[in-house]
């Protein structure tokens, strides 16, 4: 694999949004692309919604390499890239929940424009021009959420165990609920996202 293909790679997997041309490569030689400053990487999964805004370049998008179709050896290294287990390493090193959840969004979506056989070019443009972003705001609109008779619910079964004097009981139950909630709901996002994605990519895939 080229220093150029994996240090774009990078870029891509990490969502580093600092990578413009007067920052972040080392040119080390003729042949050899270091990347430095990771400073931007893996924002909060929201940042996702906006990121074409921020008027986001990846430099390595204007190199002609960019255009290329990827290896054979570089389909099969981004295919068989586990996203839990990079998720659960991250969480295991302290990383909030929404960063990791930046990783998994974006290493889903470098995978399927892999798969679908677009360039590093081609995925760039989609993460700088509006595409991941789309998908995002696609994914967070299909997420609805908790409706107003579940909470009364919750609030009525709280009461109902104050009155028999199980109040902690019902409390802790209550939390859990909530707890358990926000994790569902997070991956009710990330497939929203992945649908999303799977669309702009046989869509692409059919027009070729």
């Amino acid at each position: 694999m080229s220093t150029t293909t994996a240090a774009s790679n990078t870029n891509l997997l990490l969502a580093d949004t600092d990578k413009d041309e007067s920052d972040g490569y080392d040119e080390c030689g003729k042949n050899s692309l270091v990347p430095i400053d990771h400073a931007f990487s893996l924002p909060e999964a929201p940042f996702l919604a906006k990121i074409h805004s921020n008027h986001v370049w990846f430099e390595w998008m204007n190199y002609a390499q960019a255009r290329k179709p990827f290896s054979s050896c570089v389909r099969k290294y981004v295919a068989a890239i586990d996203i839990e287990k990079r998720a659960a390493e991250l969480e295991a090193i302290g990383l909030n929940k929404q960063s990791v959840m930046t990783m998994r969004m974006c290493t889903f979506a470098v995978q399927r424009a892999v798969a679908a056989g677009r360039t590093l070019y081609d995925i760039g443009k989609f993460f700088c021009q509006g595409g991941l972003s789309r998908c995002y705001e696609q994914a967070a609109d299909a997420c609805l959420p908790t409706p107003p008779a579940a909470l009364n619910l919750s609030a009525s079964s709280l009461s109902l165990s104050s009155s028999t004097g199980s109040l902690s009981l019902s409390g802790s139950s209550s939390s859990l609920s909530s707890s358990t909630g926000g994790i569902m709901a997070t991956e009710r996002l990330y497939d929203a996202f992945r649908s999303a994605v799977e669309q702009v990519f046989q869509a692409a895939t059919a027009a070729v």
